[in-house]
């Protein structure tokens, strides 16, 4: 697999972008880098379960128990929180495109994350996806089908619809788990030691919330691609100093050592 940015720095060549959009194209374009800047920039949280609960201190096993728990849940509301402010900056950019909603013969209850897959599948442009988008989104689906919480999910039935192809099945995996969130029905991780769940650990549990973060950004490219395809946008490279094209960027902004890409030979007829 290609070398991937650390997750908040390729957020970081995101917010890059997507703030010279707003001076060239228009103001709303700040509200999303903000949002992508923010997620970027969180370094750590500080919790302590039960610090009000004096009675504590009187249990051995109930401290060693408590101070395992924060520190798990330290790890993984960090991820969560990210996680959030990509997916904030994710839906302010729908608003900016505002693609054409889905015809009620696809989907009859729709919003605008259906009219997104739709968008994609339509008006992506390119035959490859950017690299590791497939292997990552491989990965996702394991651990959603290893996730005692995602039992009932039936990947095959996710995917079976009219209005997408391979291009939106991220966002159609990753909907599902934020909205456990967003709903509070997603239950949060226990220390390994103390846990039940022996087959779902905290390491996986972290990673699901990263890997979705993570198909966050490179799905924010795929629709910047998609809705800039036909003009010719150059953006400011902050390293170099020099001018690139923009669809080129977006294609490899997540990669740490991107090679040249022939594009004439990628585009769909």
């Amino acid at each position: 697999m290609d070398k991937l940015f650390q997750l908040q720095e390729h957020a970081y060549h995101l917010y890059k972008v997507t703030n010279q959009l707003s001076k060239l194209q228009n103001d709303n374009w700040s509200l999303a880098s903000d949002w992508l800047n923010l997620g970027s920039s969180i370094e750590s949280i500080n919790i302590i379960t039960e610090s009000y609960d004096e009675s504590i201190m009187f249990c051995g096993p109930s401290i060693e128990y408590e101070n395992a728990k924060s520190k798990v849940l330290e790890k993984f509301t960090k991820e969560l929180s990210v996680f959030n402010f990509f997916w904030g900056a994710f839906e302010t950019i729908i608003k900016i495109i505002n693609p054409p909603k889905v015809p009620n013969n696809l989907k009859k209850r729709r919003n605008t994350i259906d009219d997104c897959i739709l968008f994609l599948k339509n008006d992506y442009p390119i035959i490859k996806f950017p690299a590791t988008y497939n292997e990552l989104l491989t990965d996702l689906k394991k651990l959603i089908l290893k996730d005692p919480q995602h039992q009932d999910i039936n990947i095959n039935k996710v995917f079976n619809n009219l209005y997408s192809d391979n291009s939106g099945q991220a966002l159609l995996l990753i909907r599902i788990i934020r909205n456990d969130f967003a709903h509070g029905t997603h239950s949060l991780p226990e220390p390994d030691d103390w846990s039940y769940a022996d087959k779902f650990t905290v390491t996986d549990s972290i990673k699901k919330i990263n890997l979705s973060s993570r198909l966050v950004l490179i799905t924010i490219q795929m629709c910047l691609i998609s809705l800039f395809k036909d003009q010719k946008v150059e953006v400011l490279e902050w390293n170099t100093g020099e001018y690139t094209n923009l669809i080129k960027k977006l294609y490899t902004l997540h990669l740490e050592n991107a090679s040249k890409i022939n594009f004439g030979l990628f585009y769909k007829n």
